[in-house]
């Protein structure tokens, strides 16, 4: 029986360390928005390119060197009470340790009841909106989603800190609430000067028109086109990952590029 080997990849999530290849331009231009006050930039393009990891990599480094940042993934919800409760549970997750009675904040700022609940791991007060606001109306929703957006920066001015927020498949906002919902979030994003903002997409079809003339976010964001990784580079780390889980691998990753195309199956 050969010997068992380690995995040398990690698919289906997002990967760090030996398991995150090149990329090193990207996660520099999306730390340095991360830690810059109301800076704002688009990252998009398809999926399985690695966008996320470098996104997750970004904020490592910047909570590294004692900044703030946090990811909320926005890519399941069906309604705007729902981004409200991700981008709440991932603040109090990221700032609860360092930021005391967090959840007394929320509950002023936000402007409504909320439903407290204990992490039973970590200890940590996690807010949600009430059961009851996924019956209002869409304008409702989004002035919700927009105050606890609000709350965000109200509470990093009031601490004279920025916080980066990660915002992924924000285009789903378009989905839910048409160009109304790009319209309010642009007038609440432009008024924030302690958070600044990465916004993540994979449907470049989607957000192309969500640049456009006429459109919200229309000469409003930096772009950062995520494309194919170097072809060259690719192949060979996919070799040296091989060799370094004992399997002899010569031209295999030349071969699997050419066969998969420029996605980075390894990384989501």
């Amino acid at each position: 029986m050969p010997p068992s080997r380690t995995n040398p990849f990690r698919t289906g999530v997002t990967v760090d360390n030996e398991f995150f290849t090149d990329r090193s331009a990207e996660v520099g231009r999306i730390k340095h928005t991360l830690s810059s006050p109301a800076a704002r930039l688009l990252v998009f393009g398809h999926r399985r390119m690695g966008k996320s990891s470098a996104i997750a990599r970004a904020i490592r480094r910047v909570r590294a060197k004692k900044g703030l940042a946090f990811l909320a993934d926005l890519s399941t919800a069906s309604m705007a009470v729902d981004m409200a409760n991700r981008i709440m549970e991932s603040a109090t997750r990221a700032l609860g340790r360092t930021w005391k009675d967090l959840a007394g904040d929320w509950a002023a700022r936000v402007g409504t009841t909320l439903k407290l609940t204990t992490d039973a791991k970590t200890g940590l007060i996690i807010p949600s909106l009430e059961l009851g606001l996924r019956r209002a109306d869409a304008s409702e929703q989004r002035q919700t989603l927009g105050r606890v957006l609000d709350a965000v920066n109200d509470m990093a001015a009031a601490r004279k800190r920025t916080v980066g927020i990660a915002l992924d498949e924000f285009q789903e906002i378009t989905k839910l609430g048409g160009e109304d919902a790009e319209w309010h979030l642009r007038g609440v994003m432009q008024s924030h000067q302690h958070v600044s903002y990465v916004l993540s997409g994979s449907e470049p079809h989607l957000i192309q028109r969500m640049l456009g003339p006429k459109r919200a976010f229309y000469n409003m964001l930096d772009v950062l086109h995520f494309g194919p990784m170097d072809a060259g580079h690719l192949a060979g780390w996919i070799e040296d990952r091989m060799h370094g889980a004992g399997v002899k691998a010569r031209g295999v990753g030349a071969y699997i590029v050419a066969l998969a195309g420029p996605r980075t199956v390894c990384c989501r």
